[in-house]
Protein backbone atom coordinates (compact mmCIF):
# COMPACT_ATOMS: atom_id res chain seq x y z
CA UNK A 1 0.00 0.00 0.00
CA UNK A 2 1.21 3.52 -0.77
CA UNK A 3 1.03 6.01 2.08
CA UNK A 4 1.70 9.75 2.29
CA UNK A 5 2.94 12.30 4.78
CA UNK A 6 4.01 15.92 4.90
CA UNK A 7 7.45 17.04 6.01
CA UNK A 8 8.68 20.48 7.05
CA UNK A 9 10.61 22.11 4.23
CA UNK A 10 13.64 22.76 6.42
CA UNK A 11 13.91 18.99 7.03
CA UNK A 12 14.22 18.09 3.33
CA UNK A 13 17.85 16.99 3.73
CA UNK A 14 17.14 14.90 6.83
CA UNK A 15 14.83 12.22 5.46
CA UNK A 16 15.95 8.99 3.88
CA UNK A 17 14.96 9.52 0.24
CA UNK A 18 15.52 5.86 -0.59
CA UNK A 19 12.34 5.17 1.42
CA UNK A 20 10.19 7.40 -0.80
CA UNK A 21 8.72 7.14 -4.28
CA UNK A 22 9.66 10.79 -4.82
CA UNK A 23 12.75 12.66 -5.85
CA UNK A 24 13.79 15.59 -3.71
CA UNK A 25 13.71 17.92 -6.73
CA UNK A 26 10.12 17.06 -7.66
CA UNK A 27 8.12 17.19 -4.43
CA UNK A 28 4.95 19.21 -4.15
CA UNK A 29 5.05 22.10 -1.66
CA UNK A 30 2.18 23.86 0.03
CA UNK A 31 1.55 27.46 -1.03
CA UNK A 32 3.43 28.84 1.97
CA UNK A 33 6.47 26.73 1.06
CA UNK A 34 6.64 25.37 4.60
CA UNK A 35 5.77 21.70 3.93
CA UNK A 36 6.03 19.16 1.14
CA UNK A 37 4.25 15.87 0.58
CA UNK A 38 5.87 12.51 -0.13
CA UNK A 39 4.71 8.99 -0.82
CA UNK A 40 6.21 5.77 0.48
CA UNK A 41 5.42 2.11 0.93
CA UNK A 42 3.67 0.80 4.02
CA UNK A 43 6.86 -0.94 5.16
CA UNK A 44 8.38 2.51 5.88
CA UNK A 45 5.38 3.88 7.79
CA UNK A 46 7.09 3.58 11.18
CA UNK A 47 10.14 5.47 9.94
CA UNK A 48 8.08 8.47 8.84
CA UNK A 49 5.79 8.30 11.88
CA UNK A 50 8.87 8.47 14.10
CA UNK A 51 10.42 11.18 11.92
CA UNK A 52 7.58 13.68 12.03
CA UNK A 53 5.00 12.30 14.47
CA UNK A 54 2.24 12.50 11.86
CA UNK A 55 0.05 9.50 11.15
CA UNK A 56 0.61 8.42 7.52
CA UNK A 57 -2.26 9.23 5.16
CA UNK A 58 -4.06 7.08 2.65
CA UNK A 59 -4.27 8.33 -0.94
CA UNK A 60 -7.79 9.72 -0.50
CA UNK A 61 -6.75 11.81 2.51
CA UNK A 62 -3.58 13.08 0.79
CA UNK A 63 -5.63 13.91 -2.32
CA UNK A 64 -8.09 15.92 -0.24
CA UNK A 65 -5.21 17.72 1.49
CA UNK A 66 -3.44 18.84 -1.68
CA UNK A 67 -6.73 20.08 -3.09
CA UNK A 68 -7.26 22.56 -0.27
CA UNK A 69 -6.57 26.28 -0.56
CA UNK A 70 -3.33 25.80 1.39
CA UNK A 71 -1.88 23.52 -1.28
CA UNK A 72 -3.23 24.83 -4.56
CA UNK A 73 -3.68 28.21 -6.16
CA UNK A 74 -6.53 26.90 -8.33
CA UNK A 75 -10.03 27.81 -7.21
CA UNK A 76 -11.71 24.79 -5.61
CA UNK A 77 -15.49 24.73 -5.89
Amino acid sequence: MILYTTIKTEEIELINWSYTFNKKQNVRYNNAGTRFIISFSEEHADYFMNFNGIEPMLHSVAYDLVNTKDWTTIEIE
